[in-house]
């Protein structure tokens, strides 16, 4: 008995210490990796404000920088994405300059969504991230009612990767992969934790 109870304390403690070690490379791949971005005064000075996204669960985050503390990235704001790659912080997206954009994270769904409008219109980039890239899932376009060249055009329509799709499946995926609760908010740089 105080033999199996040894073994199996043994086999507790080896668990742990894998565990443990695991986290700490986790931690250790991304610890310092956004500050080669955050210390860098002309991407700072530029891009004062910034996010972290934990898209896939993993420990290491993607950094988003804005020109504005607001959720919202308005037609005269900027913004990049950040993601880790191989030690080094890779610039993945830059943004901005229409009518509006903002970022969403479906923590359910490990994914990262670049959400943007124009009047009329509105359009959803769907990415998941992992092994230095951001890769596409899906992109959703709703367009219209809008004045057109030739007159204007009272139908909208919509599209999922290219292919039409009727307006319900358009909300759906909205929904799915930009809801309000999923915005990601920024602070100052330089803000305390």
């Amino acid at each position: 008995m105080k033999r199996t109870l040894a073994l199996l304390t043994a086999l507790l403690m080896l668990l742990t210490a894998l565990a443990v070690a695991e986290t700490e490379m986790a931690e250790g791949a991304d610890s310092d990796w956004y500050m080669k971005v955050l210390t860098d005064e002309a991407i700072t000075e530029q891009f004062p404000c910034c996010c972290f996204a934990d898209v896939n669960g993993d420990g290491v985050p993607v950094l988003i920088v804005t020109t504005t503390e607001d959720d919202f990235i308005g037609a005269e704001d900027d913004g990049r994405v950040y993601i880790y790659d191989a030690g080094e912080p890779r610039l993945a997206m830059e943004v901005g300059g229409a009518g509006g954009e903002r970022f969403d994270c479906n923590n359910d769904e490990h994914t990262l969504t670049h959400y943007y409008r124009f009047s009329g219109e509105g359009h959803i980039e769907v990415f998941t991230v992992g092994g230095g890239a951001l890769t596409p899932v899906t992109k959703v376009d709703s367009y219209g009612p809008f004045p057109g060249p030739t007159g204007d055009n009272d139908d909208s329509v919509y599209f999922q990767d290219d292919q039409p799709i009727d307006e319900a499946a358009c909300a759906a995926l909205f929904d799915r992969y930009a809801a309000d609760g999923d915005v990601l908010t920024y602070a100052p740089v330089n803000a305390p934790d």
